[in-house]
């Protein structure tokens, strides 16, 4: 087993959570209690959890926990995820949950926001037990999505520590799933270096960067009825070109999604997606071939890791190992995009 996927099992002493919350949340609101801790599913970077709590403003809170005994850099840096909640909730320009406190203690980092209600559903991938919203309701809450996705591209952030952020360039996230890719076991039987060389050679001319999500999808937001309520899983935000995160988005909606296991009905297409999206931006976002290829170079690095890290733990049934068969399919479908440039 891999060193974050072994800790991220372990998770944290729950005790000495409830000891560590508890001081915390005095110094947010004076008297408040945790009364009760549970671990919510999902999550590949962090510990997730629902605490209850007496005589505080929130009742529930989510609290966010980096694994224990490793470095808290990059998706597991809590503390920046907590800075730029901190920094987008006064913004309002995109709904996320408030930001509550945040602290870095000995055991590593956490912070707790506010618990918004809603679902998070990827309709064409989720099992969906309890079954899919009315095709009229997942529409719009594509739309809604396209909106907020447009309205997080266009928001300001004005403190030091964003001015301070590096850009990531297209050529950077080709280098990063490069080398994600590189790690994966050869009898996954991925031929992917042809790609990354073909993304590289037709690289686009860049744009402003601006802040990006990283995995802008329905998966990572909460919504009741039609409307997104919050932007959620922030772990691996960036400064960087918008355009990355919108054909992520609308791959994510799309019923030929490698991982698709139905076409939702009621869902827009791509084009209407990139339309909704360019309105509310106010720009067009001019072709999309180069960045769903990208999206869908992402898609195989991020799966196999996914895979890799489950084999590792001896669990050959789970969505990354039962994936690994359609992953060709989409190196072959990025090809295919490559090819319109």
């Amino acid at each position: 087993m891999g060193a974050e996927a072994a800790a991220a099992a372990l998770g944290p002493d729950v005790p000495a959570l409830v000891g560590r919350l508890n001081a915390a949340a005095r110094s947010w609101h004076p008297g408040a209690e945790i009364t009760a801790v549970r671990e919510l599913p999902g999550g590949e970077s962090s510990l997730t959890f629902l605490a209850s709590v007496d005589a505080a403003p929130h009742d529930r809170i989510v609290v966010k926990v980096a694994p224990a005994g490793l470095p808290a850099r990059r998706n597991r840096n809590m503390l920046r995820q907590a800075r730029l909640l901190a920094g987008l909730g006064p913004a309002g320009t995109v709904p996320v949950p408030l930001l509550l406190f945040a602290e870095d203690g000995t055991d590593g980092p956490l912070f707790a926001m506010s618990h918004c209600e809603g679902s998070a559903l990827e309709p064409n991938v989720d099992d969906a037990e309890e079954g899919l919203p009315g095709p009229g309701v997942l529409g719009a809450r594509a739309f809604s999505a396209a909106r907020a996705l447009a309205a997080l591209h266009r928001t300001e952030l004005t403190a030091p520590w964003w001015a301070e952020e590096e850009p990531v360039s297209l050529g950077a996230e080709i280098t990063r799933w490069e080398k994600a890719l590189r790690t994966l076991p050869a009898d996954f039987g991925l031929a992917w270096a042809d790609c990354g060389e073909r993304l590289r050679a037709t690289e686009p001319v860049p744009v402003v960067p601006c802040l990006t999500h990283g995995d802008f999808r329905l998966g990572n937001m909460l919504c009741r009825g039609t409307e997104v309520t919050a932007v959620i899983d922030w772990e691996i935000w960036s400064r960087g070109d918008p355009r990355v995160d919108l054909a992520w988005f609308v791959l994510s909606l799309d019923g030929d999604h490698p991982a698709a296991v139905r076409s939702a009905p009621g869902l827009p297409g791509t084009d209407a997606l990139l339309r909704e999206y360019a309105e509310a931006y106010g720009e067009d976002v001019g072709e999309m071939a180069w960045f769903l290829a990208l999206a869908l170079f992402k898609l195989t690095a991020t799966t196999g890791l996914i895979a890799k890290h489950a084999l590792k733990r001896g669990d050959t049934a789970a969505w990354g190992v039962r994936m690994l068969p359609r992953l060709p399919a989409a190196l072959a479908k990025a090809r295919l995009l490559l090819d319109e440039l």
